[in-house]
């Protein structure tokens, strides 16, 4: 009995890349095949790969929260 191979693709909504049985019926409608030169189909599941929106907000520059109504803060005092 031959194997079942795996292949690269990619959701087309959330645009995770993840592995699945070649013959695999939603390939062409709800998957798209990743590039097989970097990605050729596989004996086994490799890791998923999600994509993550990083466009706007950072961690880093997030807004300081208000302290209170009317509140003076240590610099202001």
């Amino acid at each position: 009995m031959p194997r079942r191979m795996f292949v690269r693709v990619r959701d087309v909504d959330t645009r995770h890349e993840f592995d699945v049985y070649e013959d695999d019926p939603r390939i062409g409608t709800a998957f798209e095949r990743v590039k097989s030169d970097r990605y050729p189909p596989a004996f086994m599941e490799r890791r998923p790969k999600h994509h993550l929106t990083l466009a706007g907000q950072s961690a880093a520059r997030s807004k300081p929260k208000p302290s209170g109504a009317g509140e003076a803060t240590e610099k202001e005092n």
